[in-house]
């Protein structure tokens, strides 16, 4: 209903993440739409006679679409590490729907927009350093909030970077103090990589339920092929692979 009646403009009372489909049979027009930064995805071929979406590529070659590699984005990995690209796959004729854009298809012929971009010369002007931050915390701890809304316990990674100890902080404030948060983290026994002193910082702090697991070279080399299996493009480092291990701990 509420498409019906704004039609593409829906998507500014729209926050978070989202890729959706929506049929107007009264307009005979397909409606797709990719949230703000990608964060949700959305693959597709298209041919003039056909059109075919899902979220992962895997689902279109289910359906009959040619399994075909693109070598010309894998010699761009090979040779300058590109591991990304913002319309295209490492799968010839396998398309992916830009963050921030919505697609169209009417009477046949396809159309994309741009509906969000950031833009980086909008200034905002307050009298003190002290307006800013009072700013952007009202703005956080409200994006925060909105994202504690869930039907299942919410988790958060915790790196001990500056990102994620201050989501977790947060997040510990939201709670009222509460020590029902839970936080994973990746740790390395190589005291070079690990960041286990700032996440104890974190931990010790907000009380926060945290839970350890340390990647290692043996179960990396046994899971890489289920990793870029999943991940449907070359690994852009292994850090990939230290992410794959906390979500696979949150999973638990």
């Amino acid at each position: 209903m509420h498409y019906t009646i704004l039609k593409e403009a829906c998507l500014y009372d729209l926050d978070g993440m989202f890729a959706f489909a929506i049929w107007d049979e009264q307009e005979q027009e397909l409606f797709c739409a990719r949230d703000r930064f990608g964060e949700k995805p959305f693959h597709y071929f298209y041919n003039q006679k056909t059109f075919v979406f899902a979220s992962e590529a895997k689902a279109l070659f289910a359906l009959g679409i040619k399994k075909e590699i693109d070598l010309v984005k894998l010699q761009g990995y090979i040779t300058n590490a590109v591991n990304e690209y913002p319309t295209e796959t490492y799968f010839r004729d396998i398309l992916k729907l830009e963050q921030g854009n919505f697609l169209k298809i009417k009477n046949g012929e396809m159309s994309i927009k741009r509906y969000f971009d950031l833009y980086v010369e909008t200034k905002i002007f307050y009298k003190n350093e002290n307006d800013y931050a009072e700013h952007f915390d009202e703005l956080f701890m409200t994006s925060i909030k909105r994202r504690l809304r869930s039907d299942v316990p919410v988790g958060t990674s915790l790196s001990g970077g500056l990102d994620s100890s201050s989501v977790v902080c947060y997040i510990h404030k939201a709670l009222n103090g509460s020590l029902n948060q839970k936080a994973f983290s990746a740790r390395f026994y190589d005291h070079r990589h690990d960041e286990g002193k700032w996440i104890d910082i974190i931990k010790n702090k907000t009380g926060v339920q945290h839970f350890n697991v340390y990647p290692n070279p043996e179960n990396t080399c046994k899971d890489i092929n289920k990793m870029t299996w999943s991940h449907e493009t070359p690994l852009g480092s292994l850090s990939n692979c230290a992410q794959y291990y906390v979500m696979e701990l949150a999973k638990k």
